[in-house]
């Protein structure tokens, strides 16, 4: 159980030490959206419920029966451990914290949480080329690659999206940190949905413990 724990906050680990600030999210209302993350350093996929309201960002994250809650309000990261009933807090970095290369890329550096609703306008905002139409699973989509120069020393590289006629994301797949391959999978992108802001306070029988990685 430990080792799951270990490999689940390892995958998601950019969220707590390279947190990217709410505002950068690109959500305009209440928005919820389910991904599965495969990556090739861990065992089996991760399954990711991001709900986001108000700039407030709640994150359930289950690996088999390992879970974990993460929280992103007021510029900080909550991670919630329900069994001590504490919240280890981290605070976020923002795009003047990084290298100046690294910044036009910053709003990628946790694709986990960006609304993907705005996915397909960032990746064209960042220079990613066309590859045309193409056919995933019998989905016809488009596909996108962004590839970001290796003097950036950015976490990621290689992305690819590939988008529904609709406009919605449909997979990305993208490179992380050399040795690492992650595929997101978008299985539920719900726009029209009204969140209890409740969701996103910590609970108030927890306590808070500063945290830095």
């Amino acid at each position: 159980m430990l080792r799951t724990l270990s490999l689940l906050t390892g995958l998601l680990g950019l969220l707590l030490f390279l947190g990217i600030s709410s505002s950068a999210m690109g959500a305009e209302g209440d928005l919820r959206f389910v991904v599965r993350v495969t990556s090739s350093l861990a065992p089996n996929p991760v399954t990711v419920t991001t709900s986001i309201h108000e700039g407030a960002i709640r994150s359930e994250s289950l690996m088999g029966e390992a879970s974990t809650v993460t929280i992103i309000a007021g510029g900080k990261t909550y991670l919630l451990e329900p069994d001590l009933e504490i919240a280890q807090v981290t605070p976020l970095r923002s795009a003047s914290d990084a290298p100046a290369a690294q910044r036009k890329y910053w709003g990628l550096v946790d694709p986990l949480q960006v609304a993907p609703t705005h996915l397909p306008a960032l990746f064209e905002e960042l220079g990613a080329r066309s590859l045309g139409s193409d056919k995933l699973e019998g989905i016809a989509v488009e596909a996108w690659v962004l590839s970001i120069p290796a003097e950036v020393d950015f976490p990621l590289d290689n992305l690819h999206l590939y988008v529904k006629t609709d406009g919605m994301p449909y997979r990305m797949d993208y490179r992380r940190n050399k040795d690492e391959t992650v595929t997101v999978e978008f299985l539920e992108i719900n726009t029209t949905i009204a969140l209890d802001p409740a969701l996103f306070l910590v609970p108030e029988s927890y306590r808070l413990v500063e945290y830095e990685w």
